[in-house]
């Protein structure tokens, strides 16, 4: 059989144009046609072609180079430099250019608040191709690590302790020195020990900072994150996020109530603890809104929340700003039952779908489960199994809910299921949340066979994206800090998913001659 071989030293008549290098038919053409149609001078991104200094590179370039790289799991920059050296797709949608690996990142992290817009824009390219309706949207979130250690993750307890080690440290240092001085004969070297000092002063003087903002942010100023609880803290039961659960008395009781714990990360002062299949690690929470029809993005913001609490209707209405419109439904898991929140979703017509949370608190009780007691709204009374009532007595304010008793606790003691019923001498209590009315509508929207039709769409469609980002291109964490940067960063990998859904579902000649009657 015939063998084919290469010649690396074959002559040209005529170099090739650096436009034959990728076909007609190339992916990498969408990338660049989409970039094309974007207005540069909306995302203010300066461009000043007669200014002073060094030349720049074009930023649609760069552009280009960013959003095209993260569609194929290209981040770093270094990798992004060398794409554009060896990569033919790469030296063709930059047209030949060679820029460095901190020029690139340069621009990233120059560039954040336009990065974040490229999501709107690409969305509303979506709407206008008929890709996305906005009728159903599905809310969902995931973890992300930050580009920070949890073991830099502090707390006021763990603060003072190292403190507390430090200053101890230094006293030695200084006593020993003393020594030294009076005896130097057969002792250890001066020059090293006042080499320790100077770093355990340096180390004092940076947790002394760290303890001060979180000291601030506990206290409600000054400080530029948020306040956090602890869901676990089982687990690191003083709040520090180095797992020893070694903190003082107080720290380790606020953390088992699940009772706010402050803390800061000292390399990523905005990124939280989070718990997810993987462990426990410092990073963010990526919310997601998708829609019904292609499961495209409409939406998403990274928080510094370890929850999803009290995020569907604030992640809703950064879709329908999108969308310019309110939609039909919404739905979600129920890491976002907040009947608070959800309420402000359905109170002008929305249809909400999301699952409540069961109540653990009083499971276990066979027939004489909250559930089995009757509520009669007339007289405001709750009957239990047995016919006795109980009656309102007041509000819980921290539970959010009216409390019920029963009149006379000797009805209670004499009962033939006192101890199954209740074991309390003073009978059978319940709660009533003030807008249980919403929450038993709510349940029965997601029970009822519409909304059971909408909720088992949730996985296809709202999971969809975090698979490609977390799976196809390895994104499972963040390069740049700080809540602009991961915001910046989830803008571009959630416009490469859009992108590549866009070629799969319209066709690359199809949105070639789109962008091109622009």
């Amino acid at each position: 059989m015939a063998i084919i071989y290469g010649d690396r030293e074959s002559r040209l008549l005529l170099p090739p144009s650096i436009e034959d290098y990728v076909g007609e038919s190339d992916p990498v053409r969408v990338y660049d046609a989409f970039i094309e149609s974007i207005n540069i001078e909306e995302l203010e991104i300066k461009v000043e072609e007669n200014e002073v200094g060094a030349p720049v590179y074009d930023p649609r370039a760069m552009l280009k180079l960013l959003v095209y790289g993260y569609s194929y799991g290209i981040r770093s920059s270094r990798k992004l430099e060398r794409a554009c050296h060896h990569n033919l797709s790469f030296v063709w949608l930059v047209g030949g250019l060679k820029p460095d690996y901190r020029t690139i990142s340069r621009f990233r992290n120059n560039n954040k608040k336009a990065l974040k817009e490229l999501l709107k824009i690409c969305a509303h390219l979506c709407i206008r191709l008929k890709l996305i309706e906005g009728n159903v949207l599905f809310v969902d979130s995931s973890k992300f690590r930050a580009n920070a250690s949890l073991s830099q993750t502090w707390s006021e307890g763990r603060c003072r302790r190292v403190l507390e080690r430090l200053e101890m440290r230094i006293e030695e240092i200084l006593e020993s020195s003393k020594e030294i001085d009076e005896e130097e004969e057969g002792m250890p070297s001066l020059v090293e020990m006042e080499k320790e000092l100077a770093n355990k002063e340096k180390l004092k003087k940076k947790v002394e900072g760290i303890l001060g903002e979180v000291l601030r942010r506990g206290g409600g100023g000054g400080g530029e994150g948020k306040e956090y609880r602890d869901g676990d803290g089982d687990r690191d039961r003083d709040g520090d996020g180095d797992g020893d659960g070694d903190g003082n008395k107080k720290e380790r009781e606020r953390a088992r109530e699940g009772k706010k714990i402050e803390r800061m990360n000292s390399t990523d002062r905005m990124c939280v603890r989070t718990k997810g299949r993987q462990g426990i690690h410092a990073g963010y929470t990526a919310e997601m809104v998708t829609d019904e029809k292609h499961g495209l993005i409409v939406h998403n913001e990274v928080v510094s929340e370890s929850n999803d609490s009290n995020q569907l209707s604030r992640q809703v209405q950064g879709a329908e700003e999108v969308l310019r419109r309110e939609v039909e439904a919404v739905c979600g898991d129920n890491g976002y039952w907040q009947v608070e929140d959800l309420e402000k979703i359905s109170a002008r017509g929305t249809m909400v779908v999301v699952p409540g949370r069961k109540e653990s608190s009083r499971k276990g009780l066979g027939e004489f489960d909250r559930e089995n007691f009757r509520y009669d709204s007339k007289k405001d009374e709750y009957i239990c199994p047995e016919g006795n009532r109980l009656r309102f007595t007041r509000i819980a304010k921290k539970d959010n809910a009216r409390e019920y008793k029963i009149k006379k606790k000797e009805i209670c003691l004499e009962c033939k299921h006192y101890g199954q019923c209740t074991k309390s001498k003073v009978g059978r209590r319940l709660q009533r949340l003030i807008n249980e009315e919403i929450k038993e509508e709510l349940e029965a929207i997601y029970a009822s066979p519409e909304g059971q039709k909408i909720y088992r769409l949730r996985k296809e469609k709202a999971e969809l994206p975090f698979g490609h980002i977390k799976r196809n291109l390895g994104a499972g964490y963040f390069l740049l800090r700080g809540i602009d940067g991961v915001n910046a960063e989830m803008s571009m990998l959630s416009t490469c998913f859009n992108i590549s859904r866009m070629i799969t579902l319209v066709g690359i000649s199809e949105l070639l001659r789109y962008f091109a009657g622009i």
